[in-house]
């Protein structure tokens, strides 16, 4: 039997499609001008241009893990629902210690049936 491929750009979401069972996280790493990781207080993700804070609600053990790593989230594979598919979508990080705001980076997302996937933006920034 031939391998047929499928135009994931023109397959509707609605139809059964088989997806990897990876889950996939678009991140930003943030370091100071050390190298060291950046220990954030807080952070937001916004949907642009409507301006929906679109965070999720982290655990703890979450937050720790992120902090630990300087590595935070922009989209998951589980936020699929907030994007519309196949199209690409700006987000704005924002990151905070205390109440001051230290980074602030516009990102472009794309989601297929499947997967979120980085299109643009700083995968590594140098918080001063």
């Amino acid at each position: 039997m031939a391998c047929v491929e499928v135009d994931v750009e023109k397959h509707p979401c609605d139809q059964p499609v088989i997806c990897t069972e990876i889950f996939m996280t678009v991140s930003v790493q943030l370091k100071d001008k050390n190298g060291a990781p950046v220990r954030l207080d807080s952070f937001r993700v916004t949907r642009l241009p409507e301006g929906q804070n679109i965070t999720p609600a982290y655990t703890g053990q979450q937050l720790d893990s992120y902090r630990d790593y300087g590595t935070y989230p922009v989209a998951t594979d589980s936020d699929d629902s907030l994007f519309p598919k196949f199209t690409p979508t700006r987000v704005l990080f924002e990151g905070f210690i205390g109440e001051r705001e230290v980074v602030s980076a516009e990102y472009v997302v794309k989601f297929d049936c499947c997967h979120v996937e980085w299109v643009s933006g700083e995968r590594s920034i140098v918080v001063p």
